[in-house]
């Protein structure tokens, strides 16, 4: 069977998720929480360039396969959750459709060594689909309480006074500071979680190692939020409440995001290279 033009392939498919798309991208830029999904079109054709021409051993599912199905198949699924999401009025499940299309194109283009090869960038992919604002907002009043007795718990390893958490308030040395759910942290972990799978395609890792990684974003999320409500507090103390109001609450607040995100990815570095390193001498003594 000839294979079919990635041009026409690919332009038939933004054709038709064109307004779909156009959507997308005026929703998840007005929810804060969600912008992280702009960024993820230009991270998967990042690691897709990446992962072009590295060869690597196939698992048997992977393998090459005369009139393979796989390939419709998940063209069939995307297109289904196109129409099922526009009759429905289900837009997450509109745009989940966009993803598995393109999975599907791929593996008519490249089979399913092409998807295993592309994996990571098709992974990618899949984190433009927005979370339900309705599904984060069952979770963030449990995020909120977290977040603050996990910045309870850092105080108090400075603070012998009477720190407490009660609510949405934290009362730190006569200070009462408000947590709005907006500050629950919910967009860091949605943002780490897309910093995951970057790093894994960057690092080549295995696909565990990918789930683990997403699995521990939750409890470092709780980290960096408890750490920044707690040094919010600390410089209100100190330096007043013009300190953490405005554009120095959001300066803070993001500058511990970046030094948090950047903390994982040294040790995602510092976890992988040994593995990389035997590899690269495996193949030089081959």
């Amino acid at each position: 069977m000839e294979r079919p033009n990635p041009l026409l392939c690919f332009g038939l498919l933004l054709g038709l998720f064109a307004p779909l798309l156009w959507e997308w991208g005026g929703y998840v830029a007005q929810v804060a929480r969600l912008s992280y999904a702009l960024l993820v079109p230009f991270l998967a054709l990042w690691l897709f360039w990446h992962a072009r021409g590295h060869e690597e051993k196939l698992p048997r599912f992977f393998e090459a396969k005369t009139d393979d199905p796989l390939p419709w198949l998940l063209l069939f699924g995307g297109g289904a959750l196109f129409v099922i999401g526009g009759v429905s009025s289900v837009f997450t499940v509109s745009v989940a459709g966009f993803p598995l299309a393109i999975m599907g194109i791929c593996g008519l283009l490249t089979g399913r060594p092409g998807l295993w090869r592309y994996r990571f960038a098709l992974i990618m992919s899949l984190a433009m689909v927005p979370i339900p604002l309705p599904f984060l907002d069952r979770f963030t009043p449990l995020m909120v309480q977290a977040s603050g007795d996990t910045a309870v718990a850092m105080l108090r390893v400075v603070e012998s006074g009477e720190i407490t958490w009660v609510g949405s308030n934290l009362n730190f040395r006569g200070w009462d500071i408000f947590v709005a759910e907006a500050c629950s942290g919910s967009g860091t972990l949605l943002t780490l979680g897309v910093l995951s799978m970057l790093l894994a395609g960057l690092f080549s890792m295995r696909l565990w190692t990918l789930g683990l990684m997403l699995v521990l974003v939750g409890p470092l999320t709780l980290v960096v939020n408890g750490l920044r409500i707690a040094l919010t507090a600390w410089i209100l103390d100190i330096y007043g409440p013009a300190a953490v109001t405005g554009s120095g609450h959001e300066i803070l607040g993001q500058v511990v995001v970046i030094l948090a995100g950047a903390g994982f990815a040294v040790a995602v570095d510092r976890l992988t290279r040994p593995r990389s390193t035997k590899t690269a001498e495996e193949e030089a003594q081959a």
